[in-house]
């Protein structure tokens, strides 16, 4: 909602407020704050905007020098286009996560990733659900942020084929492919944890460190695992 009306906002300076439109960090920004001993309290609505190589916009809004609820992240150039939004509570990350992006491959093919899951005080719990390599992607993490039970990626071209790795509580158990039809196992490297882990450096903690003002408890994204027994 507060994309829609971000341009109202900003148009409208309450008193005691200032509006900076210019040169911040490596682009340009546009935001409100008062001064209170000599800081600045970012409060209201937030936009930043990089050109270059790839082209940079994250929108969001602070309340009292804190990122508060949805912020959007962009990024575009010839190979990778990505979105992906954050909910953000007391200037932590806390609620869902939502990517979806493209990379155009050699013979200029777009193949989709997509993810959904939920954070915590900055940590991924609960179910992960997807796309990865444009493939049917399930993964799931404990209450402490680390991967547990079975991950699943489904074969290309819908075969009857799936990746599955399994974990207990962080520690890696096994990884192998199975066939849907017959049950039938037999071992391969999957990576499915890494994968995702990949995703998340490359297309998302890059964005959220431009701008990290205002944040509480850290801005990387990371399914952890423990050591093994």
């Amino acid at each position: 909602m507060i994309f829609g009306i971000f341009k109202n906002m900003l148009s409208k300076v309450p008193e005691g407020y200032t509006r900076f439109k210019g040169e911040y960090h490596s682009g340009e920004a546009d935001y409100l704050y008062r001064e209170e001993h000599g800081h600045r309290i970012f409060h209201g609505p937030f936009s930043y905007v990089q050109k270059g190589n790839s082209d940079y916009i994250i929108k969001g809004e602070y309340v009292d020098n804190l990122k508060q609820g949805q912020w959007k992240f962009t990024r575009k150039n010839y190979e990778r286009n990505s979105d992906f939004m954050v909910t953000f509570k007391d200037g932590r990350m806390t609620g869902p996560f939502v990517y979806k992006g493209t990379v155009t491959n050699i013979v200029a093919n777009k193949i989709p990733f997509e993810i959904a899951m939920n954070l915590r005080d900055g940590l991924i719990v609960g179910d992960i659900v997807g796309l990865l390599d444009g493939r049917p992607f399930r993964g799931y993490c404990n209450e402490q942020g680390m991967a547990d039970g079975k991950w699943t990626l489904e074969s290309y071209n819908n075969d009857d084929h799936m990746e599955c790795e399994e974990w207990d509580n962080g520690v890696f158990i096994r990884e192998y492919e199975r066939s849907t039809k017959t049950n039938s196992v037999k071992k391969m490297s999957t990576r499915l944890r890494a994968k995702l882990n990949d995703l998340l450096d490359n297309e998302c903690n890059r964005l959220l460190q431009i701008v990290p003002r205002g944040t509480n408890g850290g801005l990387f994204l990371h399914v952890m695992r423990a050591e093994s027994k």
